[in-house]
């Protein structure tokens, strides 16, 4: 639990909760009060309704009101279905296995945002067609996912590799165009659960074997510490020291 402090990841979940919150008290009330074509099915969803809503915010947003309790379980189906948290449905029954679990370390965030996040994107942009809504009204939410989430893909693996390897020895410093796009459109998660066979295609090029990429990260730092010489293996697990800026 300590370790957890210090890192910030029990920081980072709390906060990532509180701004889900915020968003699903902003979601109803925008809903309930100014509502548009969607939002009767979007409320439905979270199976309640704009009157029950406009009670709540008529006393005084009372979560210990009838009308409260069920605006209160309204957000937590909200944050339920916005915050990804990889459980037993969300991955395959080997994952969930005590005896394979090590193997499967991380990997159900592909399963999870595949299905969350890129399913999600996917039955809103079926249910906006069955609606009678155009092709670019329909599309529009996977769009502007793209627009957000590719951009800070591709930061956030520039900092990878620039941590990682020196200047000019980085994977996608050999890619052309289409090969960078298509990198950063899988960095970004819209592959879901095709993320797995596509690392063991890709394996290579980061100093792993093929066989290696779907069994996890444990696997792969269990192999560079086998390849390594003397304790540069063990150096790498080192936060902080490992990126160099203590050599």
């Amino acid at each position: 639990e300590a370790y957890f402090k210090i890192i910030g990841l029990e920081h980072w979940t709390r906060m990532t909760r509180v701004v889900a919150t915020s968003f699903a008290k902003d979601f109803l009330i925008k809903h309930a009060t100014q509502p548009n074509a969607r939002s009767e099915r979007y409320l439905t969803e979270l199976e309640i309704d704009a009157p029950t809503i406009q009670a709540w915010l008529n006393n005084d947003q009372n979560f210990d009101s009838p009308e409260g309790r069920r605006v209160k379980e309204a957000m937590l189906s909200f944050v339920d279905e916005a915050v990804l948290r990889p459980n037993a449905a969300e991955r395959p029954t080997y994952g969930s296995d005590p005896r394979f679990m090590i193997f499967f370390q991380l990997k159900g965030f592909f399963y999870s945002f595949g299905q969350k996040v890129v399913g999600g994107l996917y039955r809103e942009m079926q249910s906006r067609r069955a609606a009678g809504e155009s092709i670019p009204a329909a599309t529009a939410p996977m769009l502007l996912a793209g627009i957000a989430l590719m951009p800070l893909a591709a930061v956030a693996l520039s900092i990878r590799e620039g941590i990682k390897y020196e200047e000019g020895e980085a994977p996608t410093d050999e890619m052309n165009v289409p090969e960078y796009m298509f990198e950063v459109m899988t960095r970004a998660g819209f592959l879901g659960p095709l993320e797995i066979p596509r690392a063991m295609f890709q394996a290579e090029q980061y100093g792993q074997p093929f066989w290696a990429a779907p069994l996890g990260p444990s696997v792969g730092t269990g192999l560079d510490l086998i390849n390594s010489k003397g304790f540069s293996g063990l150096e790498g697990l080192l936060p902080a020291y490992n990126t160099g800026i203590y050599n």
